[in-house]
This record gives structure tokens, sequence and C-alpha cells, in this order.
């Protein structure tokens, strides 16, 4: 002590001496705690001390005078007292502190914050296995139970928290694998140990457990421990002396309570079992008892161990306690149920001298919280306990329970007090929970509920050992009302020690009450309905008081508003309404009194109605107000007679005005509206698609007003119409599938129009009937209800005129006042007629489709036709032709490939996927030539021998052979892999003349007979590199880009060949390779393209250096002579030369990119001769501007002229700087130039003086 004092005193001195030195720089100043530091309180340790006998140390500052001290940055604890020093180890020994750098301290306080987040936001998880191991030790006069419990499990991260339970046990040893100590955490809850490395880890727990009465009458003794929930749990107990059998009961965690049973009662699974089955043994499995979380083992003493019990007090006395506190308006209630348990003959209760008291009597089964309780008054005479009130105010209120002899009993003593307290809300008071103390009983604990209603703040001042629960267990109310109205303020834990002699029980608890203010929301849900004579308006109110009563609500509601009423939910709430009368002018205020005051949510339903005559389609109407309230967000609905379309907005109030902006009212169903991003102003129909009758709204605010525009509904009448027309020898049959998409309300009734010499027409589906009601007119009621679509089928049938006249009209059927109208038809032949019909569009606002396959017909339609509106006239051109006209082969996409060599023979191969054929054999014409060699035939890359060429041509085809491919059945779904391989020759002329002449290259695919191509036909040609290919066929759109090589750019392929076999063989587009790929030779030249049908193709090629000569020589003589043209007529050529490789690009574009190719040497001729032209007359207008001057000799024997003055023109200087030439001097657009004027006159010619000798040159 006296050394601790020696300590303290030098502290202070330091600290003193410190703060008065002249040159110590003030520090920040540090938060210190109330009355100021006192000598008492200890150093942090984090900076150093520093010498009495040393001089000031100033303090770093910066440049700017701020601080650069490190642990400025530093949280230091409150009341941290600093001391600076020249030398830490000096000041450490005589402080005797451990010194910190700042560093060192801010890792520690950052470890410690790291372990707070990590316990609160990872839960303690429990351990894998628990092995429990007991024995019963006599320690004194007392009888513990010694537990060793053996943890196992794996935690997969660092500093892993582990849930070990224990509870009602003391720990007394604990270690850690290799017998370590690992740090420990003690809660509520029971143990918890932390884990900081990953791993599998075992855990030895040493536990001392008291032993306990589990029988008011000592017939039974035992232990209770809580677990952690283990998977695994398993237990064995070393031999007792005397006892045969234990009773071992546990609560596993996946057992649910029963309903009725209080909240903190247990299920416990029971059974009674020889000891021997506990002590453990080699040869057997230790007692396993599951996932449990609470363990509860007893058995019965031999009856030489009982002993009597103490004079001054029983230790088999215990006392439960719990007081619940309801703090209200005027009155505390303070209920306390006190169980009292073990052999007593009489009781004494410290309890307040007013109260309701009040003894049963409760089974004496251990843990049996539902056992049915017993009033004192109707237990017998010998059992019943007498009650003595104390009547002595001037004494301690000591209640007495006493029985006829000492007995072991378990009572419930139920104490209730109310304390009276200030009603006015501006008081505060106090008041004291209890006491409720049982005297006699060493010792005591209990819980502490307290209830107060929202409007009321209740501050605590706990008493002794009180602790504070964090997550209480809030009591059952049998009121709902008043549990509603009440919200929970705190819950705590309580334990009385044991009392001296004359010593009395103090209050637990303090409690200090105040009112707060409160106040009232509304939410106001407002509904129109939409009558013959006006708008009928609901309005929903939801009331919720906060923290006060209310007793009546305040509306504004508009002067218009006609037949007001206020109704509730709840029966009997609404008492009156009311109009108040000190309203302000010009505005109309109604009171809705309620019967009875409430402090929980309601709800009102205030009606009333707005008139309008029958004509009015707009309406402004102002919306019902809560006032003196706090509105929240509102919603307006709007609800009108099928057949209206509804459009409007919604204002809601901005203080005690109606705000600017507005919200639309949207259809219910429509969730893609954003109601709250709604602009303001912005107002949207509810006529949209599906059509809905009720439009809502939602705002921020209480809604003001409503602005409604109403008009009848025209329904939109949506039709598309799928026809197949069938062409028979002298009449056509035409099916009409009509799919109709009605608007709301859908229409009952639909009308059809059409020609008046339609005959036949009958309704197949869709309808009730078809009725005529007039010339082309018909009706057809629909089926009730009618849905969102409606699928009509109709047919009839009409003549076709005679031959002479192939403009044929064709009569449709259209739906009447049809919004929108969309029509597919397709017309089909009819093979079993002896005339074959070509159908073409001859006239109409009708657009021809592609070929298109349908499912469920064996053949393709001859003509598909679109059109979009309504009563579409319709005018096909029929033309009759001999024979068959259906196509007997189905081909879904072709690839042509054609290798073109120096010697003139074209190697061909031709592979096309057959979807679908009608004849045994496939027919293919080739032309009839010589040349033809080398035809082979594959079918699905299998080579067939089995065809056959057909000696004669058919008529008219003279010039091509026939060859019948054998095709094997029709397979469902699978397509046919065909494949032709052959070659031709080109050379039909002889000479070396005609070679070089003939440039045109025919390409001659085979042509099949009752083909139809349903997809692309793709060609790739390759030929040497030393020609160009030039395309002139229309129908061959080319496949190519541009790239660089060799020093040009080149037209190359946009596909490779594997790519098109890709596209081929699977029908996928892949995106295009970087390099082009060739047919098998290294320098080849690939034209890539498609084509719509397959049709033969003419080919231009010329020899690559002609083609690059020629276009180079046009585009370089071309440029010069528009560069020495006039400015004017360069320009207009140069602009018909840009037209015109446009319009050859559109035409002709595979040969306007060819022609862009070989341009490229020309231009870059161009470029260079111009360039070249330009830099020499830059050179010649710089010579001819540099020219040197020059002055004229004169004779030896002349004078020495004398300066005579000559005129200057003004155009030109008087005078140019000394030194310069005169030549140098830029001469005016008019002076004559000095080699061409006039001589001038002589000096001497006249004899006045003499010539000079001689003249020299100065070329500076």
């Amino acid at each position: 002590m006296l050394a601790m004092a020696q300590r303290t005193r030098l502290m202070t001195l330091l600290g003193l001496l410190l703060c008065g030195s002249p040159g110590f720089a003030q520090p920040r100043p540090m938060p210190m705690p109330e009355g100021g530091p006192t000598a008492t309180q200890p150093a942090s340790g984090i900076g150093t001390g520093t010498n009495p006998g040393n001089p000031p140390i100033p303090m770093p500052t910066s440049g700017n005078g701020t601080d650069n001290r490190p642990w400025q940055a530093l949280k230091l604890p409150t009341g941290t007292i600093i001391f600076v020093s020249r030398d830490a180890k000096e000041l450490q020994q005589k402080l005797d502190a451990v010194v910190l750098t700042p560093e060192q301290f801010k890792e520690l306080t950052d470890q410690i914050d790291t372990l707070k987040r990590q316990s609160a936001t990872e839960p303690p998880q429990p351990p894998s296995i628990a092995q429990i191991h007991g024995r019963l030790e006599q320690l004194g006069q007392q009888s513990i139970i010694r537990l060793s419990i053996r943890f196992d499990f794996e935690t997969a991260r660092p500093r892993s928290t582990i849930f070990l339970g224990c509870q009602k046990a003391q720990p007394s040893a604990i270690t850690l694998d290799d017998g370590r100590l690992p740090l420990l955490f003690s809660s509520e809850e029971g143990l918890s140990v932390l884990i900081d490395t990953p791993g599998r880890h075992r855990v030895q727990l040493e536990l001392e457990v008291p032993l306990t009465t589990r029988d008011p009458k000592g017939n039974e003794v035992g232990f209770q421990l809580g677990l952690p929930g283990s998977p695994i749990t398993r237990l064995t107990f070393d031999a007792i002396p005397k006892i045969s059998s234990v009773q071992v009961g546990s609560h596993r965690v996946d057992a649910a309570p029963r309903p009725e049973m209080p909240p903190l009662a247990r299920l416990l699974d029971s059974q009674r079992m020889d000891i021997q089955r506990l002590i453990p043994q080699a040869d057997r499995e230790p007692l396993a008892l599951g996932p449990i979380d609470y363990l509860e083992v007893s058995w019965e003493p031999p009856a030489l161990e009982q002993k009597a019990p103490s004079p001054n007090a029983d230790p088999l006395l215990s006392v439960q306690n719990d007081i619940s506190v309801q703090v209200r308006e005027n009155e505390i209630l303070t209920t306390a149920q006190m169980r009292l348990r073990g052999p007593a003959k009489e009781w004494q209760i410290f309890a307040p001298l007013v109260a309701d008291f009040t003894v049963e009597r409760i089974s004496n089964t251990p843990g049996d919280d539902l056992a049915p309780r017993r009033p004192a008054s109707e237990l017998p005479i010998e059992q019943a306990p007498v009650v003595i009130r104390p009547t002595d105010r001037n004494q301690p209120p000591i209640w007495k329970i006493q029985f006829r002899e000492r007995a072991t009993s378990d009572l419930l003593v139920t104490i209730a007090v109310r304390t009276v307290r200030p009603a006015s809300e501006r008081e505060r008071s106090t008041a004291s929970v209890g006491p409720f103390v049982a005297l006699g009983v060493p010792m005591q604990s209990g819980n502490i509920r307290v209830v107060a209603p929202n409007n009321l703040r209740v501050t605590f001042t706990p008493r002794g050992d009180v602790r504070r629960v964090d997550r209480p267990i809030v009591p059952r109310s049998p009121n709902p009302s008043e549990a509603e109205s009440t919200n929970f303020e705190a819950a705590f834990r309580y334990a009385v020690p044991p009392l001296r002699p004359g010593q009395l029980p103090t209050p637990p608890l303090e409690m200090e009450i105040r009112p707060i203010q409160g106040n009232v929301q509304t939410q106001v849900q407002h509904q129109l309905l939409l009558s013959d004579n006006g708008w009928r308006v609901i309005s929903t109110i939801e009331v919720t008081p906060f923290r006060m009563e209310v007793d009546r609500l305040d509306l504004a509601v508009p002067p218009e508003l006609q037949n007001p009423e206020a109704t509730s939910p709840e029966r009997e709430l609404v008492e009156s309404v009311t109009p108040v009368a000190d309203a302000p002018k010009g505005e109309r205020w109604l009171t809705i009194r309620l019967a009875q005051a409430r402090r929980t949510p309601f709800k009102l339903v205030f009606e009333g109605y707005y008139p309008l005559p029958l004509t009015a389609q707009d309406a402004v109407l102002k919306l019902p107000r809560v006032l003196r309230t706090i509105d929240r967000s509102g919603e307006v609905s709007v609800q009108v007679p099928d057949g209206v379309d509804l459009r409007g907005s919604v204002a809601e109030w901005e203080i005690d005005r109606v705000a600017a902006w507005t919200y639309p009212l949207i259809p219910q169903n429509d969730l893609e509206a954003p109601i709250a991003m709604a602009l303001p102003g912005a107002v949207l129909s509810g006529s949209r698609s599906p059509r809905s009758n009720r439009l809502t709204a939602s705002v921020r605010r209480s809604p003001a007003q409503v602005d409604l525009s109403w008009r009848p509904l025209r329904s939109d009448l949506i039709v598309d119409t799928q026809t197949e027309l069938t062409l028979k020898d002298r009449q056509a049959v035409i099916l009409q599938q009509l799919r109709i998409q009605p608007g709301e309300p859908a229409p009952r009734l639909l009308r059809l129009r059409g020609p008046a010499n339609v005959a036949g027409v009958r309704l197949l589906s869709g309808g009730r009937s078809l009725e005529p009601t007039g010339a082309g007119e018909w009706t057809i009621p629909l089926l009730e209800p009618v849905g969102r679509e409606i699928n009509l089928s109709l047919t009839y049938v009409f003549t076709l005129p005679e031959s002479t006249n192939p403009n044929v009209p064709v009569p449709l059927l259209w739906i009447d006042n049809a919004t929108q109208t969309e029509t597919r038809l397709r017309i089909w032949r009819d093979g079993s007629s002896a005339i074959h019909l070509i159908p073409r569009l001859a006239d109409g606002p009708w657009q021809e489709q592609p070929t298109e396959f349908v499912p469920d017909r064996d053949v393709l339609p001859a003509l598909v036709l679109s059109g979009s509106g309504n009563n579409l006239p319709l005018t096909l051109s029929l033309t009759e032709m001999a024979g068959s006209t259906f196509a007997n082969l189905w081909v879904d996409r072709m690839l042509v490939q054609v290798r073109h060599a120096d010697t003139g023979t074209q190697d061909y191969r031709v592979r096309m996927l057959v979807r679908r054929w009608l004849s045994s054999s496939l027919d293919c014409f080739l032309p009839a030539t010589p040349e033809l060699k080398n035809f082979e035939c594959y079918l699905d890359d299998r080579r067939i021998d089995n065809w056959e060429m057909l000696p004669d041509a058919p008529p008219g085809m003279s010039n091509l052979r026939m060859f019948r491919i054998p095709m094997p059945s029709v397979r469902n779904n699978r397509p046919m892999l065909v494949e032709l391989r052959y070659q031709l020759s080109t050379a039909r002329r002889d000479g070396v003349l005609a070679r070089l002449t003939r440039w045109e290259l025919p390409l001659t695919p085979p042509k099949l007979e009752d083909g139809v191509f349903l997809g692309t036909v793709r060609w790739q040609i390759a030929m040497p590199d030393r020609w160009v290919p030039l395309s002139l066929s229309d129908s061959l759109v080319p496949e190519q880009r541009w790239m660089w090589n060799n020093g040009l750019f080149t037209v190359q392929p946009i596909r490779s060949t594997a790519e098109l076999d890709r596209w081929f063989t699977g029908g996928i587009e892949n995106s295009p390779t970087p390099l082009p790929m060739t047919l098998g030779e290294a320098n080849a030249v690939i034209l890539t393209g498609r084509q719509p049908i397959l049709e033969e193709l003419r080919i231009v090629t010329m020899p690559r250096t002609a083609w690059l000569l020629i276009c180079s020589l046009t585009t370089l003589l071309g440029g010069l002579l528009l560069v020495r043209l006039p400015r004017g007529l360069g320009w207009v050529l140069a602009l018909l030369v840009a037209v015109g490789m446009v319009m050859v690009g559109i035409i002709w574009p595979q040969v306007a990119m060819q022609i862009l190719f070989g341009m490229q040497p020309g231009f870059l001729a161009l470029v260079a001769v111009l360039g070249l032209f330009a830099l020499l007359d830059a050179r010649y207008r710089q010579r001819r501007a540099n020219l040197p001057g020059f002055s004229r000799a004169v004779p030896a024997s002349a004078p020495v002229p004398v300066p005579v003055p000559v005129a200057v023109p003004a155009a030109v200087p008087a005078s140019h700087p000394p030194g310069v030439s005169s030549s140098k001097v830029r001469r005016g657009s008019r002076e004559p130039s000095t080699v061409d004027s006039p001589k001038p006159p002589e000096p001497w010619a006249n004899g006045s003086e003499s010539p000079p000798t001689k003249i020299t040159h100065d070329p500076s």
C-alpha cells in the first residue's frame, strides 16, 4: 500500500510539472470523467514518461501548425494521463508501467474490435460429440456431483466459437487438445470456448454440480445440467453406494413443447434404469442420449443418509418468484407469484401491507407446472394452511402461512398490489417493485417483467443483485385489446441474498414514470363508384393512435357531398356524426364521435354522394379529409360500369392547399406503371389492353381531389384470319378460320359481311348459329361466357368463271366493325382435278409471300398472300396448264461448289438436303454434251451405282439429258442428303485466238424436275488467281468482303469452305472467318454468293494483269483529264462518274467491287503524278518570285552620271531598305519592267557633264 501511494504521488507530481512547464505544448484536450482526473486514476501506458529534472520537450508539429503526433489518432480510454519524456525506459522504471508504442496500442484495440464483431456476427456452434462421466463425492458436510465432459468437434475457420452449454454447473478445470488452456466465455445461455486454429479439437471440461432434492418431501435427490445439443451424447456414471436404480430424464433439441405448456416448461423423456447400465465397462457402449440440451438424473437416497434439517435454515427450502408489473394511466398493478417448496410448518412472507394475498397448493410432481391447483380453502383441514395478515402499520409487513404440523408442501402464493399514481400527464412519479421475500430462506431468485402503455416512458434503477435480460419472454395477456395497446418495457432477473438478523429486505427495482406526447396517424383509401345519378364515395380511414387515446375524429367534407354517413367494421364503435358549428367560412366540418376511447388501431368507413346530371362526362371531385392528424400515404380507386372509357388523375394535399402536381389513374392490373415515379401533371388513360374498368392511384399524402373524364367505350376488335382456298375444276372451296381478340366489354354478337354471290356459308365451330340478315350479311351469336379469344370456322363455295376470262374475283367474308384485321391466304390445287390451274395475283392490296411448308399437307401451296385491313378486294389470274403441276421434291437448302481449271474443265459438287419427296426417284437434267464426264451420285454419303441415264429427253429439252436416281421410301421428319458430282468442259472452239477472246464462263447446275426450293441456294466458285471473276447474274447475291493482301485491298469470300459445310449440314450461320478457305488449291480466287432458286450463272473472267492495267489507266487518264478541265466542268464530270459507280454497285455489286480493286494502282499513280505536278509548280513559282536584280553597263570614257529625279509610281515604295536589291522589292501590279521601260536621257548628251569612266555591277 505504501509503494502504491508513493507511485500515485509521483504520477500526480509529474503531471503537475508537465502542465506548468512554459515550453510544454498543450495537447488536444482528452475527455475526462465528471469531477476531473484524480490522483488514483492509472496511466494508460500509451505515452512515455518524463524526468522532472529534464527540460520540457516540444511536441512535433507540421509546417501549417497541425499536430503530427501519432497518438492523436488513437482512441484513448476516458481518464488517460499522457506523460512525455526523452527516455522511455527511465519513465517505465519510475512508474512501474508497461510502455506501448501507438502502433502496438492500435493493434491491440483493433484485435478487440475484431473479436467483438466476430462474437456478434458468428453464432457459436455446438460440438459433434459430448461424452459425460459423473461421480458422487462428499465435500465436507455437503454432497456434490463431479462431472467430466469430453467434447469432440472440428472447426473450419480460425477463431471459431464452440457452444458447450453446462448451465447450472460450476467449471473447475478445462484443457484443449494437448493440455493448453483455451479462452472460456460464460453467459446466461451457458459456456462457450474460443478456438484459434481450424481442424479437429478436443476439450476436456471438469464441472461441479450441487446435489439437490427433486421431491419436496426429500424422497428423491439428483442434479440438473444444460447441454449444447450435440448430435452424439453419451452418459456414464460411477457406482453409488446403496443405490440400485436411477431416473434419467432428457430433453431433445427437436422436441416441441405442448401448446398449453408455459414458455419455460420442458418436455422431458424420462426413463428409470439399473445403475449398472451407467457404470462404464470395456465391453459395453455408454448410454446414448442423442441430441439433447437438458439432462436430469435423480435417485432415491438411502434412509440412513437422511439427516435432520438445520434449525436455522432448511437447506431444502426454495423460493422462485415471478413478478409482473403493469403500469397504467392512473395505477400500477404489481402481481407476484411465489412458488414455495420444501418442508416447513410456517412460511413468513415480506410483502406490502395493502395487498391481495392468495395461497394455492400445487402437485408435488417436480417440473409439472401444468398440474391442477387447489385453493387453500378447498383443502382438508389437516392440510389447509392459515394465512395471517399483518395489522400493525408500524411494524414490518410480514405475512405468515402456518400449518398444523411440519409438512412438505408445494405452494403458489399470489400477491397483487395496486398503487395509485397521479393522473395528470405533466407530472412524473416514482414507484418501487416489491419487495416480495420469504424470510428464513437462504437464497431466493426470480424474474421481473414490466409492461407499460406506449404513452409512458419508464426508467429503471436496479438495487442489489439485479440484471437485465436482453431477450425477455413477454407474458400472455388475457385481454387482446390490452395487449395490443401496450409495449414491453424490460425484464430482469434478480437474487435475494441471505438476510442478517434484524435486516429487512429492500425493493430490487425502482421505477421513474413520465408521460410522452402522442399523436394520431391516418391513412385514407377512397373508392368512387359511377352510377346513373352521380358518383358515390366510400372512404376507408385507418386510424393508428400513438401514445394517446382517440375518442373522436374531425373531417372536412365538400359542401356538395350529400347523405354523409360513418360506420365501422367493429359493432357499436361509432356513436354519432355531427357538424362542427365553428367551422371556417365556406368549409364544412363533421365530427365522428366514438362510443369509447381507443388506443389501438381501428377503421372507420365514411360514405357520401356527389350528384351529377346524366349528360355529365367530366368532373372535379374534392375528397373528404381527416383533420388534426398526421396523414400518411393514400389511395384512390375509381370504378365505372362496363362499356365506359375512364381517364383521370389525383392530386394530394400540400399542407392546407391542393398540390399542383397530379398522379395518373392506371388500371389495377397494370403492374408495369411506376406509380411512385409518375411525373407531375401526367395523365394516363385507363383504356389499355387488357382494358379495365377499375383505375387506381397511390399518393404519398392524403388525396385532395380527383379529376375524372368518362366516355362511352368503343370495344376493340382484333381479327386474325387464316384462309385456305382450294381450286377444283369449276369451283373453289374456301375455309376461313378467324381468331378474334375482343376488347372490354366483350361483344355478344358478331356481324359478317361479304359479296352477295356467296352461297352455302356454314358455321363449323365457335358460335351458336349463323343467321342471315340480308344479302351478304350474317350474324353469329357467341357462346357464353365470352373469353379473351374467340375462334370461328366458316366454309363456303363459289363458282369459277369460264376459261375465256382468266381474272377471277375471290369473295371473302369479313367481320364488321373490326378495328384491326390481318389476313393470310393460301391457295391450293386439287390433285384429282382434270384441269390444272396456275394462280397468280392479278389485282388487290395483297403481298405475295414465300412458299411455306404446312405440316398436315403432302403438297405445297401454289400461292401464299397476306393483307392488312378490312374488306380487301382480291382478283386472281388463273392459267390452265397440262400435266401435273405439283412439286414432288422439296429441297430445304443446296450448296453448289465449282472448281474451274486453266484447261477449261469444271468440276461440280452439288449437295442438296431434300426434306420430302413423293416419287420413288429423283429426276435431274444436265447438258447433253460429250464433255459431261465422271457422273457420280451419293445418298447420305453412300455412293450408289443403280442410277440410269435416259436416252430420250423430254419435249422442248433436246439439249438436256435426264438422270434418274432411285430414292428410298419417305422417312418421317428425316431429310435426305443427295450429292451429285460431274465434270464439264468449256473448250467448244478451236484456235488460239478463240481461247483468248472467250472470257464468258457459263456455269450449268443440274435442273430438278418438279422441285421446289424452300431455303437458300449457295454457290462457291474457285478458279486460278490470275483471273478476275465478274458476276453478271442478277439472281446471285455475292457474299464477299475486303481484305489486305499483297499490298492491295482484294475481294475475298466472307465464309470459308468449312463454314459453308456447317451451314449445309446444320443450317447454322456462323460468324465470318478472317482467312478465306479454298477448294483445295493454294492459289485460287473464290467467288461465293446465294440464290433464292437454282439458276444458271453467267461469269465473265478477265486476266488479272489486263484488268489491273485497264482499270488503272482509265483511273489515271480520267483523273488527269478532270484536273485539266475547268473547275465547274470537272466537278460535274466527277459527280457523274460517282453516280455511275453507285448504279453499278446497285445492279452488279460484285462487279463494282472488282472495279474498285482494279483502280487501286491507277489511283496511287494519279496521286503520285498530281503530287509531282504540284511540287514542280511550287518550285516554278518560287524561282519566278526570287529572280536576281541587275543594272546596265556604260563606256569607260563616259562621265559619272548625275542622279536625275524620276517620278515613282504610287504602287511602288519611294525607297527600299539599304543593302537590299531593288529586284527584291515587290513591284506593284501596274509597275512596268525596267527592261522594257524607255531609256532615260544621258546627262552628258548636252555636254554639261563628262561620261563616267567605269560603271560596276553590285549584285547585293
